[in-house]
């Protein structure tokens, strides 16, 4: 009877130690601007940003080692008075693609509207019902982002239970007065990405980002199958015309092409040739910051 105890017991311990690492974060805390004395917690706190998106429980999922979700967190730290601190996060996360040492760039955001008040002796903790530290939030808002977009790369909607859970934190920490969880905060923020996510208007950045990579960049390892992940990458990213359409400022247009514009310019510059017409016109049309880059594809 013991043994069989043990044996649970090990068990419990030890799917709990797996499901509760989904993300295997590397943050960094920098702050060039500050002088020496204002730095000294940093390591400190870097740690503790570290320990919170590494080690709490995000999901009800296990994960085994190899499927740890790999993302970033560069926090840079502009300014500081006593327990004070604003600055700009980067948060950056790579999908791998079957049968390939190859990750594609799914996120790479920076938030510009970050400010928190961290005192060293203070734990960072994810609360469902509160929000006690600014800096303990932005950390589960982009973990469940992160988790979010990670599942509706593998299965259509399924990044669905972690967008309605960073919702959850945008609702919790609008009654702070910290910025970029308010609609009236500015039209790119935090609040408007994930609106912009769960918006069902908007369903073709969901459906683009399973088309994309499960039905696209997972088929490239297979000679026979490049010229149809192409096609129906190139389909993925014209049907984003109609996101332009309804709202041509859309936010989530920009995050998308802000991690892909680089990837989709390599991928179609190379490979089976495939008439990119069209694909060039509506990218040039719903991302013209960036018109210049996209000629490259037509100029191979």
């Amino acid at each position: 009877m013991f043994k069989n105890l043990l044996t649970f017991v090990c068990s419990f311990l030890f799917a709990g130690i797996i499901s509760g690492q989904e993300l295997n974060a590397t943050v960094q805390i920098l702050a060039p601007s500050l002088p020496n004395a204002n730095t000294d917690l940093l390591p400190n706190m870097q740690k503790a940003f570290e320990n919170l998106v590494n080690n709490t429980v995000w999901t009800n999922e296990i994960y085994e080692v190899e499927e740890k979700i790999e993302c970033s967190f560069i926090l840079t730290i502009d300014a500081a008075s006593n327990n004070s601190y604003s600055g700009t996060l980067q948060v950056s996360y790579s999908r791998p693609v079957f049968n390939s040492n190859y990750k594609s760039p799914v996120l790479n955001y920076i938030d510009k509207d970050v400010s928190f008040n961290y005192l060293e002796s203070e734990p960072l903790e994810y609360s469902e019902n509160s929000v006690k530290n600014n800096l303990s939030a932005l950390s589960a808002f982009y973990s469940f982002l992160i988790l979010g977009i990670d599942k509706d790369t593998y299965s259509l909607n399924g990044g669905q239970p972690y967008y309605l859970k960073a919702q959850n934190v945008v609702n919790l920490s609008q009654s702070g007065s910290y910025r970029g969880w308010k609609s009236f905060d500015g039209s790119r923020n935090r609040f408007w990405l994930i609106d912009n996510i769960l918006n069902s208007g908007f369903s073709d950045i969901r459906n683009c980002y399973y088309d994309y990579h499960r039905n696209g960049l997972d088929l490239m390892y297979n000679e026979t199958k490049q010229s149809q992940a192409k096609a129906t990458i190139s389909n993925a990213l014209i049907k984003l015309q109609t996101i332009y359409q309804k709202r041509p400022n859309a936010y989530i247009l920009q995050v998308f092409f802000d991690a892909k514009s680089d990837e989709i310019v390599s991928l179609f510059k190379e490979g089976p040739n495939m008439d990119t017409s069209k694909l060039v016109s509506v990218l040039k049309q719903i991302d013209g910051a960036r018109n210049n880059k996209y000629e490259a594809i037509v100029k191979r």
